[in-house]
C-alpha cells in the first residue's frame, strides 16, 4: 500500500510538472528512475521542483512515446549539486514500446538537453564536437549541440556523427 501511495504522489507531482503527460503515464521503469532519484535526494534534503524533468517526444519514429529524463533539471532542496554539477548531469532516454513498457538505451552527460524538430539534443563539449582536447584545460572546450540518433538495428540511441552537431546559440 505505501508502494502504491508513493506512486500515486510521484505520479501526482509529475502531473503537475506539465507536458509530458500529455502522452500519457510514463512507463513503470522511467516512474522508477524519478522514485530512485527521489529516494536518493531524501538522504541528504527534500525532493523539489520535477519541472522539465521528463520530456516526451516520438525520437525514433515508430509511432509510441519515447522518454527523456534530464537529471540537471531535478531540484533537491539542500543537496542542489547531487545530480548535477559543473560538468553536467546524466540525461537518459526510454524507448516507449507499443505495450506500454520502455527499454533505456542511452544515458550519457550533457550540459543540458532538448527536443526540436523530434530529434533530442544535448548540449556537450570537446571531443563530443570534434575539437581536439589534448593539452586543453576544460574551459577550453567547445561547446556544441549534437543531436540522437536512433539505430534501429541496435534498437538503441546513439550520438549522430559530429558532421549533424551545432553550434551552441
Amino acid at each position: 500500500m505505501r508502494g502504491m501511495r508513493s506512486a500515486a504522489v510521484l505520479c501526482a507531482a509529475l502531473t503537475a510538472a506539465g507536458a509530458a503527460w500529455a502522452q500519457g503515464r510514463p512507463p513503470a521503469p522511467v516512474l522508477a528512475a524519478v522514485q530512485a532519484m527521489d529516494t536518493m535526494c531524501r538522504e541528504f534534503g527534500v525532493p523539489g521542483d520535477k519541472t522539465g524533468l521528463l520530456r516526451v517526444a516520438d525520437l525514433n519514429g515508430d509511432g509510441v512515446a519515447d522518454w527523456v529524463l534530464d537529471e540537471g533539471a531535478y531540484t533537491c532542496e539542500g543537496a542542489a549539486s547531487l545530480f548535477g554539477g559543473s560538468g553536467g548531469s546524466q540525461v537518459s532516454v526510454w524507448a516507449g514500446r507499443r505495450d506500454g513498457g520502455a527499454s533505456e538505451p542511452f544515458t550519457h552527460g550533457a550540459l543540458g538537453a532538448e527536443i526540436d524538430g523530434g530529434r533530442l539534443w544535448l548540449m556537450v563539449g570537446g571531443e563530443m564536437c570534434g575539437q581536439k582536447t589534448a593539452g586543453l584545460a576544460r574551459a577550453e572546450y567547445e561547446g556544441c549541440r549534437r543531436p540522437l540518433a536512433w539505430d534501429a538495428r541496435a534498437e538503441r540511441f546513439d550520438f549522430a556523427p559530429v558532421s549533424d552537431a551545432r553550434p551552441l546559440d
